[in-house]
C-alpha cells in the first residue's frame, strides 16, 4: 500500500520502497537518485536472474537475512556480486557450504560453473 515503486522482474510485480533501497544498495542508490516521477514508477531488471532469486535479494536488502532454498544460493550469490552486496554473497557462500553433501556435490559445481562461481573444495580432516 505505501511502495514507491515497483520491480518488475519477468513482467512478476514485486512492491518496494525507493527509500529503503536507495539507503541498503548502492546500486539502487546509483539508479534512482535522479528519479522525480511522482507516480508509482515501474523499474524493469535484466531477465538474468529468476523472479524468486530477486524477491530474496529484495527481502535480504530489507530483513538482513536469507530466505531462499539452498538450491538457488549460487544464482543469488551471483546476483550479489551484480550488486556488490559483499556481505550478502558471504551469506550464500555459507548457506552453500552448509548445504553440500556427498549426494548433491555435483549439483551444486555444476551450478557453479553456470554462474561462473569460484569453485573451492574444501578438505576436512
Amino acid at each position: 500500500m505505501t511502495c514507491d515503486i515497483i520491480i518488475a522482474v519477468k513482467g512478476q510485480p514485486i512492491h518496494v520502497h525507493k527509500a529503503f533501497l536507495k539507503i541498503r544498495c548502492q546500486h539502487f542508490k546509483n539508479k534512482l537518485q535522479h528519479d522525480h516521477i511522482q507516480s508509482v514508477p515501474v523499474y524493469t531488471v535484466s531477465d538474468t536472474f529468476s523472479y524468486i532469486v530477486y524477491k530474496a535479494f529484495l527481502k535480504y536488502l530489507y530483513t538482513g537475512t536469507v530466505d531462499l532454498p539452498s538450491e538457488n544460493a549460487l544464482e543469488l550469490m551471483e546476483l550479489a556480486h551484480t550488486y556488490c552486496e559483499t556481505n550478502l554473497k558471504r551469506e550464500c557462500g555459507r548457506i552453500i557450504e552448509q548445504a553440500i553433501t556427498a549426494s548433491n556435490v555435483a549439483f551444486f559445481y555444476s551450478k557453479a560453473i553456470e554462474c561462473n562461481a569460484k569453485v573451492s573444495i574444501i578438505v576436512r580432516g
